[in-house]
């Protein structure tokens, strides 16, 4: 276990008192202390000195350390806390938007956060990486894009304590605290706005397998209108092609719904890079990054209908500060918004 920097040792350290005592409980020896936050015995008790000057431990001769009574005074349980959001996507304008909804909800609380990013190649499937979660002595971890994958080291995580909440939920997890849009939901209002349009051609375009709910959602919607319906899965080396086939040939009557936030920033960046125009309303996006439509230069506002990736990283968020301050964490423990 790689070893902590006092300052990040003496906070773990308090916030375990605070969050797991009271006055008059008997706390751990130096050696446990030591063992538990991965510091040597020096700094174990360098960490004891410290918290005895506040009154928040009592060490006693012969009998132990014990919570002191300057436990009393600590009112703030957020105080402190340190949140990490760890992004399994290496893309900023992916990530941005999470990390700047996390930053709002937790504005004034006293309340620190990292952003971690993870390199691409990274194996987050072993039991390897559920123990660098817990090496990482986070209060509170936010996860981005882990998939089922991931369910095991999510589990060793949380079963070493670590409080954790991911944007997906894992169907194999149901203890995971998760908070994701509602695929189905949004999607189907996306089409149901566009089958009002009175459009003859309807592409979805998306980077997943044509089992999606979002492709689900949206199909049910618009399968009474009379427009033509068509999927486009945008992945592979022929992408490219692809996009700018149809992108060349869009008419009045055609419409587009970007299913995904990958797809609409590269549909997006496309239509401005060689200048294609679009009837505004008729491309419509999934959900976007921080404001309800997206603006590129050149080209009509792309509309979003899901919450964006900033609500997302607040609702998130806000499921950490409620397990701290309330001591459980928010029913349902996986929701869908």
């Amino acid at each position: 276990m790689p070893r902590q920097v006092f300052p990040d040792f003496l906070r773990h350290l308090r916030n375990d008192i605070v969050s797991s005592h009271t006055s008059g409980d008997r706390y751990l020896s130096i050696r446990e202390i030591a063992a538990k936050f991965g510091v040597s015995v020096q700094t174990a008790q360098k960490g004891v000195t410290q918290l005895a000057a506040e009154q928040i431990l009592e060490p006693r001769k012969k009998a132990g350390i014990y919570v002191g009574k300057g436990m009393e005074e600590i009112v703030n349980p957020l105080a402190d806390k340190e949140v990490v959001v760890i992004s399994k996507v290496s893309t900023p304008i992916f990530y941005q938007g999470f990390l700047d909804g996390v930053k709002e909800r937790l504005k004034d609380t006293g309340i620190t956060v990292k952003m971690m990013v993870l390199d691409e190649s990274e194996d987050v499937s072993s039991l390897a990486f559920g123990k660098r979660l817990v090496d990482l002595h986070a209060d509170g971890i936010v996860t981005l894009c882990f998939t089922r994958e991931s369910a095991l080291p999510f589990y060793y995580a949380i079963r070493e304590g670590v409080n954790m909440v991911a944007d997906i939920i894992l169907d194999d997890l149901p203890l995971l605290p998760a908070v994701q849009t509602d695929n189905y939901k949004h999607a189907f209002a996306a089409g149901r706005m566009m089958s009002q349009m009175g459009l003859d051609t309807l592409y979805v375009f998306g980077t997943y397998p044509d089992t999606n709910k979002r492709l689900l959602g949206f199909s049910q919607a618009v399968k009474n209108s009379e427009a033509l319906i068509k999927y486009q899965q945008l992945t592979g080396v022929d992408l490219m092609m692809k996009t700018m086939s149809i992108l060349s040939s869009l008419t009045p009557k055609t419409g587009i719904f970007l299913s995904d936030y990958t797809t609409l920033h590269n549909v997006a960046s496309l239509c401005s890079r060689f200048h294609i125009q679009f009837t505004p309303g008729t491309v419509v996006a999934y959900d976007g990054a921080d404001a309800n439509e997206v603006r590129y230069p050149g080209i009509p506002p792309i509309p979003c209908i899901g919450p964006t990736f900033k609500d997302l990283g607040y609702h998130l968020c806000d499921v950490l500060v409620h397990k701290w301050t309330e001591g459980t964490y928010p029913e349902p423990l996986q929701k869908k918004i």
